[in-house]
């Protein structure tokens, strides 16, 4: 076994045998009936416009918001939720959350001035590394915008524009606790907290009201309730009680999972690439199937109901008044807010099916890896069959997946993947073929 499959084998092994992936078998027959309903609409767009092309579904879409909105309101009534725009862009989505009054989460001065445009609604300005044109944007809107900085030298520069400019703007600063590990990138870390807010009262046209703290990929509830703690304690600790009553919000951040859409190839699990290692190494003789495989995801109301009792454990009795808790949700909202729609070209011995549209629609081989279903509205049926589906790039790691719903595969059918909203057409390009076009349901 050669050094390079030996450090692979070693760090796949030892993360198996922590449980860091918490996986398990299963499909996503469900997700084929909701869609297999649907096919009619699809089928209509299809015959209206030539795929392959993106399909925003501004029902689902605003059906997952408003859900996510009412849960937490419902268990944090001071609750304010800022959709986090790099997970998808699109003015689609932008002009939906306006009408239902969600704020905006940006990143940089493009997303500021793309929101500005398209949205009323209140945005927040997050990220490291801002620009001080970008720093402008926050004093040109200081009505629109809540600045939430990044660092010490990010204070010194806004404190100084905002002295030339004479004008007050509301900002928080972010923080990272322990459990961040490369997240670390981002603010500062929380036992520097009270410098920085000792520190601003220098400058006098800086409103520091706030701190926020963002992780992501949170499959459950537990990060949010260990920053919560971390947070009530150091603050309890460490901050007059004038001091905790100027905080008007503690931002939670976003990283909330969706339910169950999409899932993991066996190859790229733990124990798959033990088992493909041993393979390739003749120490067995057979591989085993390609399964779909599942992270355990939380539910809307679970995340609410223990963020909540988190906050009235740690935070709420810190405060004559309970501080606005906001929240960054993206890709919980993004995903359910776009399909792709593709046709089968060509299909070749070994069951190799060619479609036209590439995986530029997604900006990255997302599916080499990860599984989402493929559904043939065509020749529809609730079980899959094995095939590989690639998209009409020349390169071979253009694929799309390896199982389709489908009673069989022929040329001219017509395939869909759904919920493909998130950080799959922000990252869509312009590679061999041109960027896809998004059409309204």
């Amino acid at each position: 076994m050669n050094s390079l499959n030996k450090q692979r084998l070693i760090k796949r092994f030892s993360a198996f045998l922590n449980e860091e992936e918490a996986v398990q078998t299963g499909n996503l027959d469900s997700v084929y009936l909701e869609f297999a309903k649907k096919k009619a609409v699809f089928e209509e767009k299809a015959h209206k416009y030539p795929t392959p092309f993106y399909i925003f579904d501004k029902k689902l879409f605003n059906s997952h918001v408003l859900e996510f909105v009412k849960t937490f309101e419902n268990y944090i009534p001071n609750t304010k939720v800022f959709y986090a725009i790099k997970s998808n862009p699109h003015f689609f989505l932008l002009r939906s959350l306006h009408k239902m009054e969600i704020g905006l989460d940006c990143s940089s001065g493009i997303e500021i001035k793309h929101a500005l445009k398209n949205s009323g609604q209140p945005l927040l300005f997050t990220g490291p590394a801002k620009m001080d044109s970008e720093l402008r944007l926050v004093i040109k809107h200081p009505d629109r915008i809540t600045l939430n900085i990044d660092s010490f030298a990010e204070l010194q520069r806004i404190g100084e524009l905002t002295n030339i400019h004479r004008k007050r703007i509301k900002a928080g600063v972010r923080i990272y606790t322990s459990i961040h590990g490369s997240w670390s990138k981002f603010g500062i870390p929380l036992e520097k907290l009270l410098d920085f807010f000792k520190l601003s009262q220098k400058y006098p046209f800086i409103d520091l009201q706030g701190i926020q703290v963002h992780i992501s990929w949170n499959f459950d509830s537990e990060p949010y309730i260990n920053v919560i703690e971390q947070i009530g304690h150091y603050l309890g600790s460490h901050f007059a009680k004038k001091m905790i009553n100027k905080i008007s919000y503690i931002d939670l951040g976003g990283g909330f999972f969706p339910e169950q859409t999409e899932g993991n190839h066996f190859s790229s699990t733990n124990v798959g690439t033990i088992h493909q290692v041993l393979f390739e190494n003749k120490k067995i003789t057979s591989k085993l199937e390609n399964d779909h495989y599942f992270y355990q995801t939380t539910p809307v109301e679970k995340y609410a109901r223990d963020i909540a009792k988190g906050l009235s454990e740690y935070i709420h009795p810190l405060f004559e008044n309970k501080p606005n808790i906001y929240f960054e949700p993206g890709r919980i909202f993004s995903t359910y807010s776009m399909h792709i729609l593709l046709r089968i070209r060509d299909i070749k011995e070994g069951r190799i099916i060619i479609t036209d549209g590439g995986t530029n629609m997604i900006g990255w081989e997302k599916f080499e890896e990860d599984y989402c279903p493929v559904i043939n509205l065509t020749h529809p049926s609730s079980k899959e069959i094995k095939c590989t589906i690639y998209g009409s790039l020349c390169t071979p790691s253009d694929i799309w997946g390896y199982f389709c719903y489908a009673k069989k595969m022929e040329v001219g059918d017509l395939l869909l993947i759904p919920n493909q909203g998130a950080y799959t057409y922000t990252f869509a390009q312009n590679f061999i073929k041109e960027f896809p076009k998004v059409y309204k349901c």
